[in-house]
């Protein structure tokens, strides 16, 4: 956590990988973006652009999830995440679910067949740290090769 605070100081950009390797069947299926706010959905959706231009990962779907509270939400969260596709000028699916389950429940719940997944993070103050180790550790134990992203802000898609 000391590194992490040191590198937000800096105002760096941190990529936590979990690498947890290729899926086993050949070629990747799909690469989750799970949007939690425009701060750090940019750089991931970059990363995720960048991903599929490996040849291991080209043709791979992208998909933006977003998770909402309420009902009322669904079409502004779409347009947004549609805006942002249109931004990025990349070829992506966009979801926007509805529920008042805990993340980590409705992250689990939609895996399916996603090789990795991209979820953005703030870095906590010293105080939450555990707190915030133990959630992600837990949450990202079930999960497939995992790209925890934390971004500075400097790739910003509506800049």
């Amino acid at each position: 956590m000391n590194h992490l605070n040191a590198a937000s100081l800096l105002d760096m950009s941190l990529i936590i990988v979990e690498d947890k390797g290729l899926p086993k069947t050949k070629g990747a299926s799909r690469i989750d973006i799970w949007w939690r706010g425009r701060e750090n959905g940019s750089l991931m959706v970059l990363l995720a652009h960048l991903l599929t231009l490996n040849w291991d990962w080209a043709g791979v779907e992208i998909r933006l999830l977003r998770l909402i509270d309420g009902e009322a939400g669904r079409e502004p969260s779409t347009r947004a995440l549609w805006e942002l596709v249109e931004q990025a000028r990349i070829k992506a699916e966009v979801q926007v679910l509805v529920s008042d389950s805990p993340f980590s429940e409705i992250l689990a719940r939609h895996l399916a067949d996603a090789s990795v997944v991209f979820l953005g993070f703030n870095v906590p103050e010293q105080e939450l740290a555990p707190a915030f180790q133990s959630y992600f550790t837990d949450m990202i134990s079930r999960l497939p090769t995992t790209i925890l992203v934390s971004s500075s802000g400097k790739a910003d898609l509506f800049a």
